[in-house]
Formats: C-alpha cells, structure tokens, sequence
C-alpha cells in the first residue's frame, strides 16, 4: 500500500495506519510458465524447453512471402506455414497486413 504521483505524506501515513493490522497478501505459486493466445492457447513450460518457431510467414522477414500476399497468392502463402509445422514449428508467427 501506498501512494502515487501528488500523494501526500499525510494521506500516506493515513493509508498505513489503516492497514496496520492487516497481514501482507501471500501470492500464489508462481508456474513459471509463459502463456500466449491466440487462434489457440499455448503454455510454455519446463517440459517443452526448446520450441521450434515458424518465422517465414512474416512479410517484413520473407520477401518470398510477401511477394505472394501482395499477389493474392494465399494458397502459396499458406504452403510455407505448413511446411514450417511439418517441419516442427510449434509456434506460427502470421503477419499478413500489406
């Protein structure tokens, strides 16, 4: 507890009187994990150490991918992201904008 930007000394002193009795908050385990969403939720943990990202479907990383979604040529587009998972990419990163 405490105070912010323009808090005054006193209403500090206020705020600590106030919680004077009060224990501190015990925060729950922490999982260590790293959890991203997306079209699916995905969980990084102890257990999947190492994570394989797909990163040419990328049109600032590709020019071969941006060739084809400037083109309209999505079918294409999308064969690189398969490929990137059948190769083992467990994580896609998709940037389509133009």
């Amino acid at each position: 507890v405490g105070g912010c930007c323009g808090t005054s000394p006193d209403h500090i002193h206020h705020i600590a009187d106030a919680v004077a009795n009060i224990a501190p908050r015990k925060p729950s385990a922490n999982k260590a994990t790293l959890s991203l969403s997306g079209l699916e939720p995905f969980n990084k943990s102890v257990d999947n150490n190492f994570i394989n990202i797909g990163e040419r479907t990328n049109i600032t990383g590709s020019a071969r991918f941006k060739r084809l979604i400037v083109n309209n040529q999505y079918e294409e587009a999308l064969q690189i992201a398969r490929d990137q998972v059948e190769n083992g990419a467990v994580l896609m990163v998709l940037d389509a904008n133009k």
